[in-house]
């Protein structure tokens, strides 16, 4: 029997939706996003194409699930990993600018599933890759907004270091150099076995 790519998919993401949460570890800002993040919930072998196709005809359906805002997420996922490769390719002019317009998409879903999932425990990843996504657009102003409400609405969460540090690396840019001294301190504050330890000491230097 020929099972199409959609329920494939919708079969993964009911049967994932609890694991995802702990297993879904979005790439770093510190490493603008070169590691390709894995779609290991979907057990097939796919394009980003027909994965992107496959979740938007998912949420097309009424599903009202936990199952939505992880299709949600994975789709915004793929088009902020389109981007990646772009960036990594070197590419240029009308291509470029499609994988710009991507990454726009991504923001606006990003932004949709905030709105509409406020309570989710995992929003602090959420808010993780509307800041990358807004740095790929080149919005870093808005980046920094999004990094802030991470730290604020999420202090113990796994990216809070690395919001502090890409906040201070954003200032330093806009030749803030109080304002991004603030952001290295609290890294710094933290000990060294932070691996954006060094590189804070090192930029507070310059501040």
């Amino acid at each position: 029997m020929k099972v199409s790519l959609p329920l494939i998919i919708l079969f993964a993401l009911h049967s994932s939706a609890c694991t995802l949460l702990s297993s879904d570890k979005a790439p770093t800002i510190a490493s603008l996003g070169k590691r390709p993040i894995k779609l290991d919930d979907v057990p097939i072998e796919t394009s980003h194409k027909q994965a992107t196709s496959a979740y938007q005809e998912f949420l097309k359906t009424n599903d009202a699930s936990d199952a939505r805002p992880l299709a949600m997420r994975r789709l915004a996922d793929i088009n902020l990993e389109s981007e990646t490769v772009a960036e990594d390719s070197q590419l240029q002019g009308d291509m470029l600018q499609l994988y710009k317009q991507q990454a726009g998409d991504s923001i606006h879903i990003y932004r949709d599933v905030l709105e509409r999932y406020p309570d989710r425990t995992d929003n602090d990843s959420v808010l993780y890759q509307l800041a990358r996504a807004y740095e790929y657009t080149g919005e870093p102003l808005q980046s920094l907004a999004t990094l802030a409400e991470l730290i604020r609405r999420y202090p113990d969460s796994q990216y809070v270091l690395e919001s502090y540090f890409r906040r201070g690396e954003i200032l330093f840019v806009h030749k803030d150099y109080q304002a991004a001294e603030k952001a290295y301190q609290a890294v710094v504050a933290t000990g060294d076995s932070s691996p954006f330890y060094r590189q804070s000491l090192y930029k507070m230097g310059w501040c």
